[in-house]
């Protein structure tokens, strides 16, 4: 796009409505770039982060809720068992001796020895032999053709881009917000929570804030300066930002 533009204005100098389709094909173009870098931007570190909390919360917090739940599981047995042993030792001797020999094999066993092994073996994998680390670093060949306009892990703010960055941060802001009051003991459902959806209410708001936190770094590196335009064409153009909100894959 950029070469068809060079083509009609820079070396033969000619103007007209040609041009300016050109030249708007081509900031259309810029736009959406820019607005793909920036979505791929936020995409890895909240990867990043979903993958460390993964490691470090939910399977931890996945394998305490299991041992809890086959807890459960053995003691409402355990007190299956001992009804049936109470109520059917009225016969003769031999079965009395037999169900008073099963009464005492029930009060023997424990909820909380019946799966130790298995758990003490998991919970020594989850922690010498995690998942293996999935590498979500950023693929640097994508910026190398974009003049210095785009840089990895920073999001690109400009005038193609100003408004869609803040009006991700107005979008951003409530959901922690959200997020957070919910973890806050002033909830009354928190206590009502699973040990699994309260992990899982925590790692969305690491996510988020790590999102506000990339979407602030760059909003503050602007400053009160000017906003920089997004693409080099040399002629200046009132671009709408109200236009091709959306982005494009």
């Amino acid at each position: 796009m950029r070469s068809r533009f060079e083509e009609y204005y820079v070396k033969s100098g000619r103007g007209g409505r040609k041009l300016d389709d050109v030249r708007d094909k081509y900031q259309r173009a810029c736009r959406r770039l820019h607005l793909v870098h920036n979505e791929y931007v936020l995409l890895l570190a909240e990867a990043e982060q979903m993958q460390r909390d993964l490691r470090s919360c939910l399977l931890p917090t996945l394998l305490h809720q299991h041992q809890a739940t086959l807890q459960a599981f053995i003691l409402n047995w355990r007190s299956i068992l001992k009804e049936v042993a109470i109520h059917w030792n009225f016969t003769s001797r031999q079965f009395r001796d037999v169900f008073t020999r099963s009464e005492a094999h029930v009060d023997t066993i424990e909820p909380s020895d019946e799966y130790s092994d298995f758990l003490q073996r998991q919970t020594y994998v989850i922690w010498t032999s995690p998942p293996e680390l999935v590498d979500f670093s950023f693929d640097n060949s994508l910026v190398e053709d974009t003049s210095g306009k785009l840089l990895a892990n920073t999001l690109a703010v400009d005038n193609l881009t100003v408004e869609w960055v803040r009006g991700k941060l107005s979008e951003t802001e409530p959901k922690l917000k959200e997020c957070q009051e919910k973890l806050s003991n002033k909830n009354a459902h928190l206590q009502k929570m699973s040990e699994v959806e309260l992990a899982e209410l925590q790692c969305e708001e690491k996510k988020l804030a790590k999102q506000l936190e990339v979407i602030k770094k760059a909003l503050t590196e602007l400053g009160c300066e000017e906003v920089p335009s997004g693409c080099d064409i040399p002629i200046e153009t009132n671009y709408d930002h109200n236009q091709d909100n959306q982005v494009w894959y």
